[in-house]
């Protein structure tokens, strides 16, 4: 089957979405009829507020899903944080006897899952949590949502994909000691309760300056998790998107130039009370750079596409994704950075060679901390003040030159 691009979508990215999904737009990229959307996944808090995502998503056939964004629970949160108002979400800290009483539990996973529905979700997510390694009773919690939300399905009769998600503190779940256990139950209670999909996160990862050992770490664990022969996703990776999928997972799911990386303590950080006010709004999408390997802010990708010498390196030279060039890549960044992505995805398949998806990760990655240097070079010039960071580009292209050997031997 085709690896799957699963796309996080923004509050103001539905009009993007609507015209990529919308009849006679550009759902279907790839030869063959491969959409360049797979799946949507709308974050709990959005979904009644854009029900465009359900209808644009019903009507191309993608599915969908709402994630319930249930490690929020594990932190305090502004009272008027859109997250608290969910049905069963709250802006108080939940401490560790009330998630792992069953009675929470089961209440928890039925408004969970009911919600989803209502949604209109056609697969379901369990009911997540937050944890550093086996030893953490949030992961014993976290498989047992396992089994209550496949006795939700059950109880509805409900022939619908169950999504289980292992969120992991990358340091500790990661960890020789801890990894090996960790995998195995995690596999067990997936094949134990019918779970249809693992998606797995280890936080944090995806951040410029991450090490050798982190990037080595991220991509063997998923080896396991995906060798178990349960279809796996990336959760929250859109760095790291394209080497996992190298590595044998079945796809990954990212936001659209934002939320490409995995940081789950510090996005429940960031809705905490402060004293300070809110600013709002935020800052809007980057530019996507398939050569970078990378989301840009946009004064950054448009101070490098308009270096001539920079351009040719960097530029999208899709027609059928960007037309008019430059212009088309900065003005419709989110429809590019998807069709992009997708492209990256149908290379990948056409690679069914292990070895030589490993090799050409390699050199993709090492080209894209080339293309860093240089950047950096012209942000200089510009007399911008940001710089880009090639190390975590740099230690990914060592860590697939390790497995292109590790697989050589095997």
């Amino acid at each position: 089957m085709p690896s799957e691009l699963l796309i996080r979508p923004g509050m103001n990215d539905h009009k993007a979405i609507g015209d990529l999904l919308a009849p006679g737009g550009s759902t279907v990229l790839m030869r063959g009829g491969r959409p360049a959307i797979s799946r949507l996944v709308v974050e709990a808090q959005l979904a009644p507020r854009r029900p465009e995502f359900a209808r644009a998503a019903q009507a191309a056939g993608i599915p969908l899903l709402v994630d319930p964004l249930t490690p929020l629970l594990q932190g305090q949160l502004r009272v008027e944080d859109a997250w608290a108002q969910l049905p069963f979400g709250q802006p108080f800290a939940v401490d560790l006897e009330l998630l792992t009483n069953r009675h929470f539990q089961t209440r928890l996973a039925t408004d969970v899952i009911d919600f989803q529905l209502e949604m209109g979700a056609t697969g379901v997510i369990a009911p997540y949590l937050y944890f550093t390694g086996p030893d953490d009773p949030r992961f014993e919690a976290n498989l047992h949502f396992f089994r209550l939300a496949r006795q939700v399905l059950d109880r509805r009769n409900l022939n619908i994909p169950l999504v289980g998600v292992v969120c992991a503190q990358a340091k500790t779940f990661g960890s020789p000691r801890s990894r090996h256990e960790g995998i195995e139950m995690t596999m067990s209670a997936v094949i134990r309760e019918g779970v249809d999909v693992l998606a797995y996160a280890l936080s944090p990862s995806g951040g410029p300056d991450d090490s050798y050992n982190k990037i080595h770490t991220l991509i063997d664990v998923g080896r396991e998790f995906a060798r178990a022969g349960v279809p796996t996703w990336a959760w929250r990776q859109g760095i790291y998107g394209e080497a996992l999928v190298s590595a044998g997972l079945s796809g990954y799911e990212t936001g659209i130039g934002t939320r490409e990386r995995t940081d789950i303590a510090g996005s429940i950080a960031r809705r905490k009370p402060s004293r300070k006010k809110s600013k709002g709004g935020g800052g809007g999408s980057g530019v996507f750079l398939e050569p970078i390997g990378r989301s840009l802010p946009v004064p950054v990708a448009r101070a490098l596409l308009a270096d001539l010498r920079t351009r040719a390196k960097i530029m999208c030279d899709d027609e059928s994704c960007c037309p008019n060039g430059v212009a088309s890549t900065l003005d419709h960044s989110r429809e590019h950075a998807i069709r992009t992505r997708a492209r990256m995805l149908a290379e990948i398949d056409n690679v069914p060679e292990i070895t030589w998806r490993f090799h050409r990760l390699a050199n993709h990655s090492s080209q894209a901390a080339t293309l860093v240097r240089q950047a950096n070079d012209v942000l200089a010039r510009e007399g911008l003040s940001t710089r880009l960071n090639p190390q975590n580009m740099d230690a990914l292209a060592r860590v697939a030159e390790h497995f292109v050997t590790l697989e050589g031997a095997a």
